[in-house]
């Protein structure tokens, strides 16, 4: 769970985002998903810490995306927690998620 400060501060960013325009929404969401991009490495790197998915399923973080940009920001937070698992785990979860030279070693034979 998280606290009592954290709840507000989500609170007041979801009561915010109704009078946002759409460039600052834009910037919203940006400072956003890099946030929660950190997030999600660093909880999917920490064995002992939360695990990443529990970023996305938290409701909080589900409002707060739907409020500043509905449907897309909600599936990059996604997006972001299956990444940062599979860069922990090593393995390729999503098609296309691997950066062009990260899939040009995978495909080239080891000599």
């Amino acid at each position: 769970m998280s606290s009592r400060t954290v709840r507000r501060r989500k609170a007041r960013c979801v009561a915010e985002s109704t009078t946002l325009s759409t460039e600052a929404r834009r910037v919203k969401a940006k400072q956003l998903l890099i946030g929660w991009n950190a997030e999600a490495r660093h909880r999917a790197n920490s064995p002992d810490g939360p695990r990443a998915w529990n970023l996305a399923n938290d409701p909080a973080n589900q409002a707060v995306a739907e409020a500043v940009e509905p449907g897309e920001l909600l599936g990059d937070l996604n997006r972001c927690c299956a990444e940062a698992v599979e860069e922990m785990l090593g393995i390729n979860l999503l098609d296309g998620s691997s950066t062009l030279a990260d899939q040009g070693r995978k495909q080239r034979p080891k000599p």
